[in-house]
């Protein structure tokens, strides 16, 4: 999930294919020790370079929402971005 522009300042930073695949394991197991860590930081804002990956600044998503699993009910529609519109902080 990242735009083109995050994708062009990956290959000028990263030549090497291996060596961004590297920077992205640690860069994920800093976060993740982050959350687990300081719970709090689940509550941080998502902070976005550029517009939303999602959503393309809309701020809403289509999908199908499950209502009923058991019932294989559902609806359709518009709901709020989860990557920038989450009110509580990252999804």
């Amino acid at each position: 999930m990242t735009t083109q522009e995050i994708d062009r300042r990956h290959a000028e930073r990263f030549p090497s294919a291996r060596r961004l695949d590297r920077s992205e394991e640690l860069a994920s197991a800093s976060v993740m020790w982050l959350v687990g860590v300081a719970p709090e930081a689940r509550h941080l804002p998502a902070v976005i370079d550029g517009c939303c990956p999602e959503c393309d600044n809309s701020g809403k998503v289509w999908g199908a929402w499950v209502i009923d699993a058991g019932s294989d009910w559902s609806e359709e529609g518009y709901r709020a971005c989860w990557v920038c519109q989450t009110g509580g902080g990252a999804a």
